[in-house]
């Protein structure tokens, strides 16, 4: 390894949420954390985006996708 060359470190990842025509973009590093925190406020009708509660209330949780975009995101 050259001197003064950092390895790169990846990790995290680039997700979706898709209802109806409706997307979410995020990023996060545990997917699996974030998409059940997501699930757990829209249920109880206390998640912050107005568009995606209204959309999950309306269509029901079968209606919400998840969608990772880009896994092992490069530190900086």
């Amino acid at each position: 390894m050259k001197k003064g060359y950092k390895k790169r470190q990846f990790r995290g990842v680039i997700y979706k949420i898709s209802c109806s025509n409706h997307y979410l973009f995020g990023s996060t590093l545990d997917f699996s954390k974030r998409r059940y925190e997501y699930l757990q406020k829209l249920r109880i009708n206390k998640y912050s985006n107005q568009i995606l509660q209204a959309c999950f209330n309306k269509y029901g949780e079968e209606s919400i996708k998840f969608e990772i975009i880009q896994e092992n995101i490069p530190e900086e």
